[in-house]
């Protein structure tokens, strides 16, 4: 019989045949992904440098995966937080080759959202490594891409960030406008977490220009959010600076 079939009908018949076991082995690569990737975060709690490494190798393990298993997104976190680790390591050039490989993922799947996480995390190891210029272009690039793909948290993340290198340089007006601007983004995303670090720099760039006054304003404006939030350490750093 399938000698008489013409190769195209063959090949049809082949795909047809083949086709549900591909998707079974991708719902497989994506479980597995999916578990590295809360194992890696559990192992991140444990808080020291062995763990951090620990969960790296995890988190890069599970991004092979996820791409394998054509789940991009989750891919393009993954080695995002291996590079968030790799920064806090000190590790700026590993860092730096996972937020790029996070990056062409972003780029090649037309992820937006994820582009502009991956810039902002790039402009982060460059504001580390002293260059603030460097860190200012891919910060602004972030914005763009975030602004497009509708993503209020990480549109007030980015103008924060922005606002804080503008504090860097010592341009206290000009972070200031940035960082009213992510204060009001975050505000109108829910995101009390994020209004609350905002209102923090505020009120470091306040204190900078020595104005003391308004600083300890917006310290008490962030006070109750931290307390809403039962977020202690950071009740206990906004006391400090009310009380410093």
């Amino acid at each position: 019989m399938f000698q008489r079939m013409r190769a195209p009908a063959v090949m049809l018949i082949c795909v047809l045949f083949a086709a549900p076991a591909v998707a079974r082995s991708q719902t497989v690569l994506a479980d597995s992904a999916a578990r590295l990737d809360s194992l890696a975060a559990h192992v991140e709690q444990e808080g020291n440098k062995e763990a951090f490494r620990r969960a790296i190798e995890l988190w890069k393990r599970g991004a092979v995966l996820a791409e394998r298993a054509k789940v991009p997104r989750l891919a393009i976190t993954m080695l995002r937080n291996a590079g968030r680790l790799y920064l806090t390591l000190g590790d700026l050039d590993s860092a730096t080759a996972e937020f790029e490989r996070s990056l062409r993922l972003a780029r090649g799947t037309d992820d937006r959202a994820g582009e502009g996480g991956a810039l902002n995390a790039l402009g982060a190891v460059h504001r580390m490594a002293g260059r603030p210029d460097s860190a200012l272009v891919y910060f602004h690039s972030a914005l763009g891409a975030v602004e497009e793909a509708g993503d209020l948290v990480l549109k007030g993340r980015t103008l924060s960030n922005v606002g804080t290198v503008h504090r860097d340089l010592g341009f206290a007006d000009s972070a200031l406008v940035y960082l009213h601007r992510a204060r009001a983004v975050a505000r109108e995303a829910g995101n009390r977490v994020g209004e609350a670090m905002t209102l923090g720099s505020i009120a470091s760039v306040h204190s900078d220009a020595g104005r003391i006054d308004s600083a300890l304003a917006y310290h008490g404006r962030n006070l109750p959010i931290m307390q809403a939030l039962n977020d202690r350490a950071g009740q206990a750093t906004t006391l400090y600076n009310v009380v410093a």
